[in-house]
């Protein structure tokens, strides 16, 4: 008995889609390093990537957060509050995007 054209068609998924994450520390070094460990020690079952952008203050690296959440489902940006000018100003950015959302430590994340 032959097959059908039909019989060829993919079946619909069983799984849902793992989202894409980007975070967004403040350093290279410290903070990138003690997310991507939480991320392997919870078991995150997500597409994360954990990445340092070259900024170092709050409102710079909410505008790049924003500029790259056409690739991402959500964004985090982690940044201290430490004595920061724009923190404000950049709570209030983040705000205006469904996708960014602040993780803000006081007074660092170090601690």
């Amino acid at each position: 008995m032959a097959r059908t054209p039909a019989s060829y068609n993919r079946s619909n998924p069983r799984f849902k889609p793992q989202p894409t994450v980007l975070v967004i520390c403040e350093d290279s070094k410290s903070g990138k390093h003690y997310l991507e460990d939480a991320r392997l020690h919870f078991r995150i079952n997500a597409l994360v990537e954990i990445t340092h952008c070259g900024k170092t203050d709050p409102l710079n690296i909410v505008k790049e957060a924003i500029s790259r959440q056409g690739k991402f489902d959500n964004i985090f940006c982690a940044i201290d509050r430490d004595d920061h000018q724009n923190f404000d100003e950049a709570l209030n950015l983040a705000n205006t995007s469904k996708k960014v959302e602040i993780i803000a430590s006081y007074p660092c994340f170090e601690f």
